[in-house]
């Protein structure tokens, strides 16, 4: 039986992000659908007994016993399986709730062995199984990436034949070291989420009072077409390019990282762009000290200690879906931006949206570069201690010269989204101007004398001027935000109130529960599952901590699903994560309606009313607000 693309379907949503196009020759082959097995236990069917067999049998049975059936729901990643009733096999020995990936390194696949249709078909149709057929390593580790969910497998495994051919072994060999880059991200993703998505929500929703709809960033849209565009970071090699930034700045449309601003200032470099997107750090300049030609742009989730520093021009986005999709419903109007999850990348993010030509980098190092962390002026807000434990942990890569640095993994994940991206620039330039740190696939590595001698030869014209309008307070916008937070903080109320009643509920039952019990709790559930989205935005994201803890607890918790008083268990354990996420999103709301309320009737925009309703994440002296949300 062949597979053509013809037979390819498109990857479940629930695994798949919006908009994602299969590549290439590569596809990824399914069954129907992969339906929400939360709280089920897992069907675990055990192989037949081998015993000694033919070569086949022992082929089998060597990729059978990697199947560790003590994991509910795990990532299988079988390496070119051709044989329909191996596959059959470890169908058979891999939970219900697991996925089996077939990843094929072979351009014909030749599914032999079995002629019974029928049993063929059966296979294909497995739900649990997905099939990556042939195609560059790049190609398939991202198809790979896209299927391995690390928010519903708790992980994932090879399942390695017991042998290949040297080229396969070879493509093999890239194709998990481009999947590394990608479960990386995910990782790194992933962590940011549960450890900072309280903090994100509330700043942006603290930070909402600056997105009226004033400054959009569709006025930028190839503002800067052809033009070239410096994106100045404070890595250690920015000390050498300081002097040449100097004395040629008029050539480039300059954005800065916001930790560059006192360090530009020092050599009278005033950009027309800074970029702040760190939800914890503090303002690296005195209120309102920020140049008035400079626009201040700012990812709502941003610090607000930091998004408060300035009143003049400001740029407001957003890179969270829920968030923006969140505020957008609440009447703000902040520009979604994509980002890599740091200052330069969503600089890059705003450079490539501008339409600039060339993209120059400079204290791009994402290394150590000569021992060093930063560039001499940089205000670090990291102890030596935690600095010298991150460096103690750090590897070697290639860098700009060739020559081994070192590095972290953090700062490799932006590594790896910079490359992602230029990837997919191929009409852009790319030049890394930073002599130093590490090496970034994909961009020209040229000095940045060059450079600037170069664009300074081709006389490039006039840039258009920043479109942007001084911003100031919107009373009738600061009113909508009041109504519909209340409203938005009734509904959560109402949902406190249903799972305070479940608690009680559940600690009720000693054995069977009654049927208006039980039609009670199914009412709760449903409320959780299928209620407002703009509740559970909040509750899940501010309660982010709990809800995972509690998701790991059902995943691996064998007596959850064993019993009656198990399953209703964790009921009770989800509805305490989200009662947690309520109560934090009640008090946040409560305090940011007193905010607003407080600015209209004041008719203006005071940084101190931060303090006043415990929003600031920094106290006077530098040190961090442990009362703040």
């Amino acid at each position: 039986m062949q597979i053509n693309q013809a037979q390819t379907q498109a990857v479940g949503a629930a695994f798949m992000p919006t908009g994602f196009q299969v590549s290439g020759g590569g596809h990824i082959l399914e069954g129907e659908s992969l339906r929400p097995l939360l709280m089920e236990s897992a069907a675990f069917h055990p192989p037949p007994d081998l015993g000694q067999g033919t070569e086949e049998d022992v082929a089998l049975a060597h990729l059978l016993k990697q199947v560790d059936k003590t994991k509910k729901r795990t990532i299988w990643l079988v390496n070119n399986c051709l044989r329909m009733d191996h596959l059959q096999k470890i169908l058979n020995a891999a939970s219900s709730c697991s996925r089996v990936i077939n990843l094929l390194c072979h351009d014909q696949p030749d599914f032999q062995a079995l002629h019974n249709t029928r049993a063929v078909e059966a296979v294909l149709a497995d739900e649990r199984l997905y099939t990556v057929t042939m195609d560059t390593p790049k190609v398939q580790a991202q198809l790979v990436s896209q299927l391995i969910d690390t928010e519903n497998f708790v992980s994932w495994k090879p399942v390695l034949g017991p042998s290949l051919e040297p080229q396969a072994v070879e493509h093999l060999r890239f194709v998990y070291r481009e999947l590394t880059n990608h479960l990386n991200q995910k990782a790194v993703g992933r962590m940011t989420r549960v450890s900072s998505s309280h903090l994100f929500l509330a700043n942006a929703l603290v930070n909402s009072v600056f997105a009226n709809p004033l400054n959009s960033l569709a006025e930028y849209k190839d503002l800067y077409k052809n033009k070239p565009v410096l994106i100045v970071a404070t890595g250690p090699s920015l000390n050498k390019q300081l002097p040449l930034l100097e004395r040629y700045k008029d050539l480039f449309v300059i954005i800065a990282a916001d930790p560059a601003v006192p360090i530009l200032k020092k050599h009278g470099v005033v950009p027309q762009f800074v970029v702040s997107i760190d939800p914890k750090k503090r303002p690296y300049w005195k209120h309102n000290e920020l140049d008035p030609a400079t626009t201040f742009v700012i990812e709502i989730g941003c610090c607000p200690d930091v998004a408060w520093s300035s009143n003049h021009k400001y740029l407001v986005t957003s890179c969270h879906k829920d968030v923006f999709r969140l505020l957008t419903d609440l009447g703000s109007a902040p520009s979604y931006l994509l980002t890599g999850g740091s200052v330069t990348t969503t600089a890059f993010s705003l450079a490539q949206h501008m339409g600039a030509n060339p993209i120059i980098l400079i204290g791009q190092d994402l290394a150590w570069t000569d021992g060093k962390d930063h560039a001499d002026g940089y205000v670090s807000q990291y102890s030596r201690e935690q600095l010298e434990a991150r460096h103690a942990k750090g590897f070697e890569i290639e860098g700009y010269d060739g020559k081994p640095v070192r590095t972290e993994r953090q700062l490799l994940y932006y590594k790896t989204w910079f490359e992602q991206r230029i990837a997919e620039m191929p009409d852009r330039l790319i030049v890394n101007a930073t002599e130093g740190g590490a090496r970034i696939e994909g961009a020209a590595h040229v000095p940045f004398e060059s450079v600037c001698q170069e664009i300074q030869a081709s006389h490039l014209g006039e840039t258009q001027p920043d479109p942007a309008r001084p911003w100031e307070p919107d009373l009738a916008f600061l009113t909508q935000m009041s109504t519909r937070l209340s409203s938005l903080k009734n509904e959560i109320e109402q949902l406190e109130s249903e799972l305070n009643k479940g608690v009680k509920l559940i600690a009720g039952i000693k054995k069977a529960p009654k049927k208006t019990v039980i039609r009670q709790i199914e009412q709760i559930n449903r409320l959780l599952v299928d209620g407002s989205w703009q509740v559970k935005t909040v509750v899940e994201m501010m309660g982010q901590s709990a809800v995972v803890a509690t998701e790991q607890k059902v995943l691996l918790d064998d007596d959850i699903s064993s019993n009656i008083k198990g399953v209703y268990g964790g009921y009770k354990s989800v509805y305490k994560s989200a009662l947690h996420g309520a109560q934090q999103g009640i008090d946040l709301l409560g305090r940011l309606i007193q905010l607003c309320d407080d600015m209209v009737l004041g008719e203006r925009m005071d940084h101190q009313l931060l303090n006043k309703y415990g929003f600031n994440r920094w106290l006077a002296d530098g040190t961090k607000n442990e009362l703040s949300t």
